[in-house]
């Protein structure tokens, strides 16, 4: 006798659930890894055992762990960038400027990061900037900020300042730049490079831009 099936029962599934999967080739792209510094990203990844030789796609919910894994692993760097991050015994890969994980591509990030390192290096701690607009002060203080140098940016519009707070800020600094080419006074900037004479070290920059200024700061100091 043949049986009708119950009204609403459903028949059992025989397709099994499958995890979304990715490329591997294009997730390691997506990241930065690409040409040789993408096949020794899978490599980390296969020694690893999140996937093996041969296989093309990954599971996605693998790949925060693969993120993870990579960017403990490997120091992603342009060619501008010719040294990893300090101390972190990372294997260095060559990848893209936009992929470089200390300038992202930008010229004002990667000439701060030599800024700061030479300043580090020099045991110079704060910074002193006559010169320069708020915008140019503000990308300054960004690019310099992982250093941990201080920066003290004094604008020339604002006019004269008192002897004694000359006098303060010059104590404050351990090197004074006159950026030159901004909006800086010559009754201003006089003030501060008659009174640094002997107190501390200090630079003219003639060129606008931060990366000119951090390309200085390099020179100085080295």
């Amino acid at each position: 006798m043949l049986r009708e099936p119950k009204l609403g029962a459903r028949a059992p599934s025989t397709v099994r659930s499958r995890s979304t999967e990715v490329v591997i080739d294009s997730f390691l792209e997506e990241e930065g890894f690409i040409g040789s510094a993408g096949e020794f990203a899978r490599s980390v990844m296969e020694e690893s055992g999140l996937t093996r030789a041969g296989k093309t796609r990954v599971a996605s919910v693998k790949l925060a762990r693969a993120r993870e894994l990579l960017r403990h692993r490997l120091a992603r760097l342009c060619v501008e960038c010719v040294y990893a991050p300090e101390g972190d015994g990372r294997e260095i890969v060559r990848v893209p400027a936009d992929a470089c994980e200390v300038c992202a591509g930008s010229r004002n990030q990667r000439a701060g990061v030599l800024a700061g390192r030479a300043m580090c290096d020099a045991g110079v701690r704060r910074l002193l900037v006559l010169g320069g607009t708020p915008k140019t002060h503000s990308s300054l203080r960004n690019v310099l900020k992982p250093s941990g140098v201080e920066v003290r940016c004094i604008d020339g519009r604002d006019g004269v300042r008192p002897v004694a707070t000359v006098d303060a800020d010059l104590t404050w600094g351990d090197v004074l730049v006159i950026w030159a080419s901004t909006p800086l006074p010559h009754k201003v900037s006089q003030l501060y490079t008659a009174r640094a004479a002997g107190r501390l070290r200090a630079i003219t920059i003639p060129h606008r831009g931060v990366e000119a200024l951090c390309k200085g700061l390099v020179r100085l100091l080295r």
